[in-house]
């Protein structure tokens, strides 16, 4: 959501979390901030998202010597960059890691975990248009620059009504639509999504969905249950009076016989339970037709 908020007291409510996970690696944590304007319009929580993903992948893979923030406004653009000493990258994997659910092997380079805080950044960068690159030497470090066009309160930001991503028409691809106001489920089920060949649609909010089923020809659309303005079981009694016959699979947290039974009864063809079981995701959509 973009408003206005206190930048300062962001970054400064990070660095103070983030010092401390640094300290309890052993590990210096230096905060370089610049000439930052006190306010800025832009939406907070992912910034927070992207900043605390850059300094947790930092720390994770960090075992000597220290972490830098720096933070920069300039020409109307916020300017992050996070450099370590860690492991580093080698040339030739740079361009997998931004790459969902992928770990690079090698010395120092595994770590618990699914591999995807990278990839939820980098989605979360292209939601605020902004942009991310990675320096990398391995065995050397690596530094992170984030770029993000953010207003301060002398300029007039734009506002957008939540998270719309428009039509995304391939030919030959399974159209499907994905309507949760969970930004981090959303940006999971989407990459796991795109990795079996679908062309994916996002919306957060269960009006936006039910326009966006109106206005395009879905074969498939994963509706959360608990979402503002209109939930899941609201818009899937819509779909199902005016005759949609669109395959409509309900995702939740709740895993009772009862919120199922109700789901079902509403008009759902299936129900996921968060976190959504990959092996199950991909043997679903293998059963619809592609065209």
């Amino acid at each position: 959501m973009v408003e206005r908020f206190d930048l300062v007291s962001l970054i400064n409510d990070i660095v103070e979390l983030f010092r401390l996970k640094a300290a309890d690696k052993q590990l210096a944590f230096v905060h370089n901030q610049h000439s930052l304007p006190q306010f800025l319009h832009g939406d907070q929580k992912r910034l927070r998202q992207i900043i605390a993903n850059l300094l947790d992948n930092a720390i994770k893979y960090t075992d000597r010597g220290r972490v830098t923030l720096t933070t920069d406004y300039q020409n109307d653009q916020l300017i992050i960059t996070v450099a370590d000493t860690g492991c580093g990258i080698a040339n030739e994997h740079l361009n997998l890691i931004f790459s969902p659910f992928i770990q690079l092997r090698g010395k120092g380079l595994y770590k618990e975990g699914i591999g995807i805080g990278l990839a939820i950044c980098k989605e979360l960068i292209k939601l605020m248009q902004g942009s991310i690159s990675v320096q990398s030497e391995q065995g050397s470090g690596s530094v992170f620059t984030v770029n993000l066009p953010l207003k301060t309160d002398s300029t007039k930001a734009s506002k957008t009504s939540g998270l719309v991503i428009p039509y995304n028409k391939h030919f030959g691809k399974l159209q499907i639509l994905i309507a949760d106001d969970n930004e981090i489920n959303l940006i999971l089920l989407k990459q796991l999504l795109l990795k079996q060949d679908c062309a994916v649609d996002c919306v957060d909010n269960g009006v936006d969905a039910l326009n966006m089923i109106h206005k395009y020809h879905y074969k498939v659309a994963f509706i959360d249950l608990n979402m503002p303005v209109m939930n899941g079981i609201e818009l899937v009694r819509l779909l199902r009076q005016e005759n949609n016959d669109i395959q409509l699979i309900a995702i939740s947290a709740y895993a009772d016989r009862q919120t199922i039974r109700e789901a079902l009864d509403a008009g759902f063809d299936h129900y996921l339970t968060k976190p959504i079981d990959t092996k199950q995701l991909n043997q679903l959509i293998h059963c619809f037709d592609y065209d």
